[in-house]
């Protein structure tokens, strides 16, 4: 949470602060037309250079938070999909080394993602449940079982991953395509 507020700081202060310079250089350049040009450029070219360099500062502390959210969500989805029985939101907090405030953000954002869509949570006992143990599910516990749930979860997981990636235009339609049905036929 820290570095995306320093990120967005980083990011927009020194963007607002170089729209402003700009404005200023071109007051100075236009209706006051005093000073040495070449001296007054180069002196707004100077902030503004260090304004930027601030900017990518922001930009890759933006892309590390990014990075520490997406750890955080699969150090959790590994750990639920080798649970076989309910899970305190302190235990997954103590191991992860994330605060529980923390590991429920993540859950019910993974949970609307359909990344853990199977499991349940208890709030009276502060408990996540893993699919195989949800009261009336039609599984068992056999491994047989945990592994298939395991599977098909990772294959939604994946799809709807893969799906993201599209439409974020980070891989062509094609590509999309052939991988859909990779991920498809390595279930079957």
């Amino acid at each position: 949470m820290l570095f995306q507020i320093v990120s967005r700081i980083l990011i927009y202060v020194p963007l607002l602060i170089i729209f402003i310079l700009l404005i200023d250089l071109l007051y100075h350049l236009f209706v006051i037309k005093v000073g040495n040009v070449p001296e007054i450029i180069i002196r707004y070219a100077t902030a503004e250079f260090f304004l930027i360099i601030l900017m990518f500062i922001g930009d890759w502390f933006d892309s590390l938070s990014n990075k520490i959210d997406s750890e955080i969500e699969t150090g959790l989805i590994g750990y639920l999909l080798s649970a076989t029985f309910p899970v305190h939101v302190g235990k997954i907090s103590e191991i992860l080394d994330i605060s529980e405030k923390t590991v429920m953000s993540k859950f019910f954002k993974l949970k609307s993602d359909g990344k853990l869509e199977e499991f349940t949570f208890d709030s009276d006992r502060r408990e996540i449940t893993p699919p195989t143990l949800t009261p009336g599910s039609p599984f068992t516990t056999t491994p047989q079982a945990l592994t298939s749930i395991t599977e098909e979860l990772l294959t939604k997981a994946k799809l709807k991953e893969l799906e993201k990636l599209r439409k974020e235009g980070k891989i062509s339609q094609e590509a999309y395509e052939e991988l859909k049905k990779e991920i498809i036929e390595r279930k079957s």
